[in-house]
């Protein structure tokens, strides 16, 4: 009897273990597209040999089988011809799912090896038949203690009411917890690390976070939403790789000393990059001073800005006479009009109950630098020549975090 592909594939394949895949492989945990329109999966693998070179599979899970759907074998399911694709890349492979039906939505996993049941990683799909839709979908990829910019732009409706960026915490019933919004409020897991950045004459807006954590992981949504419906809003999926590095601590300061924090601008950046330095709060972060010499007039008789004589490119904020009110969340920013690059440190001022015998704290708030042993006293990795690239279906944001590309 003549073997079928659909066996061949199905069976075959699945009873087969050389060649076995290995390393990180994921996606979105959800994605959602309407009645006879398409969606677009992205997954991303280690690129170690035998996942370059390895089978990618799109399956659907029924009764605990995962039967292909799409392959790189090659083969496709003859009820799906000529509207599901899959495309292979460096470090990712994409599948497009068009003219979608009701039975569609389902279970699905995206996957390297010859087996259905290695290496995957699961994909819900659901086919809706209302209007209410995300706008896209995005992945972004960031590494332990670094920082990552999110983009919310073009937003299919001008907002006029609340910018907002949650955490879907169970996809069926779809709650999703609020991280932070344009009203004040924020996740105390994210205190002090996370911001909206509107962006000018747009209806876009940017989610900054800093000192990324494992726990960050998962199923975003940011958009825009008035008191009576949802305007829109887009899915967002966070992956944090692990790659635990030193944490240097910043200890804590005492009143009438002073702070000294470098702030180095990444070697990619344009000559005219803006620098500011900002006190975090749930409302913003306004700039206390910039390097193109505005000093906020509360601040102007003890701080200070000053660009470095050396081939690197950095700054040095100098907070004189520090004060119980100065504890607080502050950020260093450094953006070219293209890209924005952030981190951010947690300052604790004591009140003087003791003597003190140093007079003053210097750091570095960066991670590009040029000695090795310089850690990040936020991050704690160490500097990186080149940044890591947020790999995302509309573009790659920098995000340099102290470690390599992918």
């Amino acid at each position: 009897m003549l073997m079928t592909a659909f066996y061949k594939e199905n069976f075959l394949f699945n009873c087969s273990y050389y060649s076995v895949a290995s390393g990180y492989l994921f996606g979105p945990r959800q994605v959602t597209g309407s009645l006879g329109g398409s969606v677009t999966v992205s997954c991303y693998y280690s690129s170690i040999s035998a996942n370059i070179h390895g089978r990618k599979f799109w399956c659907k899970v029924h009764k605990r089988q995962c039967y292909t759907i799409v392959s790189t074998t090659p083969y496709i399911k003859e009820n799906d011809m000529n509207r599901t694709y899959l495309q292979d890349f460096t470090n990712y492979f994409m599948i497009n799912m068009t003219s979608l039906q009701p039975e569609d939505s389902g279970a699905y996993r995206c996957g390297i090896g010859n087996s259905n049941h290695g290496l995957y990683y699961p994909v819900n799909v659901t086919v809706s038949q209302g209007k209410k839709v995300p706008s896209s979908s995005e992945i972004f990829i960031g590494r332990l203690r670094g920082s990552l910019v999110i983009p919310c732009r073009a937003l299919a409706i001008p907002h006029n009411g609340t910018l907002y960026w949650c955490k879907v915490t169970n996809t069926k019933s779809a709650v999703c917890d609020t991280i932070i919004n344009s009203s004040g409020q924020v996740n105390s897991h994210f205190w002090g690390r996370v911001l909206i950045q509107e962006e000018k004459n747009t209806t876009g807006f940017n989610i900054l976070v800093n000192d990324l954590r494992m726990s960050d992981s998962g199923f975003y949504h940011c958009g825009a939403y008035s008191p009576t419906e949802e305007l829109d809003w887009k899915d967002v999926h966070v992956h944090i790789i692990n790659e635990p590095t030193r944490r240097k601590m910043f200890r804590p300061l005492t009143t009438s000393q002073s702070l000294h924090v470098k702030c180095q601008v990444p070697k990619d950046f344009a000559s005219g990059a803006l620098t500011y330095w900002c006190k975090w709060s749930p409302m913003g972060c306004p700039p206390l001073l910039d390097s193109n010499g505005f000093i906020h007039e509360d601040f102007k008789s003890r701080i200070s800005l000053v660009s470095d004589n050396s081939t690197i490119r950095a700054y040095t904020v100098t907070m004189n006479h520090l004060e119980v009110g100065d504890s607080g969340w502050y950020w260093c920013v450094t953006t070219d009009g293209l890209k924005v690059e952030s981190s951010s440190m947690d300052v604790i001022v004591l009140a003087t109950t003791t003597r003190v015998y140093s007079t003053s704290s210097s750091t570095d708030l960066t991670s590009d630098g040029t000695h090795p042993t310089d850690l990040h006293p936020i991050t704690g990795t160490e500097p990186c020549d080149d940044p890591i690239f947020v790999l995302a279906s509309f573009g790659r944001h920098s995000a340099c975090t102290g470690a390599k590309s992918l």
